[in-house]
């Protein structure tokens, strides 16, 4: 049965879910409140269950040609190497992780929808309120006008205010932990490798993206603000040896993560997705591949169009948010700083011994989620 969605959001959700509504050759609207396309990097991993997705949509070459392949993840304690997860070993069809900017994965998801529907997307349009009828969802833009359609999806993120006008309740709490992170120019570093490193002042990993780039990210004692390109560089120092050119720094921010969850997503023929049904902790990379997850099924869902389905779909949904916000708290709880020197030691080499090892790496590239 053809369907007609309109998306509120322009961001990786919402491009995705229009590409796969397209693809079922259902009438899509995107509605993005932003007149030109993000320029920042905020997410840049990719893992194999998207790759899986961009594959089945006929776009995983231009993603695999724009980025940067990790084929390894290593741990550190300190400077002193503890062992490493060769992710070809787990099994996986796509055996990596590939890091690209956000702004490319926009570009790249944005050729891809205009390619299936030239008009679909609508910048520069923002939402004000959605409603459903007994026969459709309906979305007012801000220049009054209305749009009608047999499901809007709401993909614009923890930021937005949709929610709200739904009678929207959710759980949410941020977390104790304070972090930096900044993108410097890559010193040699292995290209395909991502690092860990468990030190007593807190957790410094790091992860190759782009032609050169390579990002930082620290826990930190407290909030920084501003965030200096030299400071993090100096923290860098004292904790792994070493240094970034802070001279070659293009981005560099403070953050606290939090984790937040909708409890409702489905309000008759107005849904949630990604960001605005679910936020976790950015440390391990999972928040803009579980959106797509959620746009993959929630695909599944509205064709079928019945109630039972999309109530499957919240169910499944907020059970894969829950697997991921606990990974996203195991990767923040194994950075903190520690007091106790041999006991870091004996957990690192135990995390790399067979066959926890490959569990780890499972979770690591998010396998296993409902």
């Amino acid at each position: 049965m053809a369907r007609r969605i309109h998306i509120v959001g322009g961001g990786p959700t919402g491009l995705l879910l229009g590409c796969l509504c397209a693809d079922r050759g259902w009438s899509v609207r995107v509605f993005e409140r932003r007149v030109e396309p993000v320029t920042h990097s905020r997410s840049i991993g990719i893992h194999p269950p998207s790759l899986a997705l961009f594959e089945r949509l006929g776009i995983l070459s231009a993603f695999l040609q724009a980025g940067n392949r990790i084929d390894t993840g290593a741990a550190f304690l300190g400077a002193r190497p503890m062992g490493r997860i060769d992710f070809a070993n787990l099994g996986l069809s796509h055996p990596f992780i590939l890091t690209l900017a956000q702004s490319v994965t926009e570009q790249i998801l944005t050729d891809a929808l205009l390619a299936r529907a030239p008009n679909a997307l609508r910048r520069g349009c923002a939402v004000t309120g959605v409603r459903s009828t007994v026969d459709a969802a309906i979305l007012t833009t801000a220049d009054g006008a209305e749009h009608a359609a047999d499901f809007v999806v709401i993909c614009e993120g923890h930021g937005g205010t949709l929610r709200a006008t739904l009678g929207d309740q959710e759980s949410a709490r941020p977390y104790p932990h304070q972090y930096v992170m900044g993108d410097f120019v890559d010193q040699g570093a292995a290209r395909h490798e991502a690092r860990v490193h468990i030190c007593a002042q807190g957790l410094v990993e790091s992860f190759p993206h782009g032609a050169n780039q390579r990002r930082w990210v620290l826990r930190v004692p407290q909030r920084v603000d501003p965030v200096t390109a030299e400071q993090v560089t100096t923290w860098i120092h004292e904790r792994i040896g070493v240094r970034p050119d802070p001279a070659t720094c293009s981005m560099v921010s403070g953050f606290q993560p939090h984790r937040r969850g909708a409890k409702r997503w489905v309000y008759d023929r107005v849904i949630l997705a990604g960001d605005a049904a679910h936020v976790v902790s950015p440390i391990g990379g999972q928040g803009m591949n579980l959106g797509w997850l959620d746009a993959a099924a929630l695909t599944e869902a509205l064709a079928d169009g019945s109630a039972a389905a999309l109530r499957r779909y919240q169910q499944r949904g907020q059970r894969r948010a829950r697997q991921a916000m606990r990974r996203a708290e195991f990767n923040m709880a194994c950075g903190r700083p520690f007091g106790v020197s041999w006991w870091p030691r004996l957990w690192l080499w135990l995390l790399m011994q067979d066959p926890i090892k490959r569990r780890f790496g499972r979770a690591f590239t998010m396998q296993g989620l409902a």
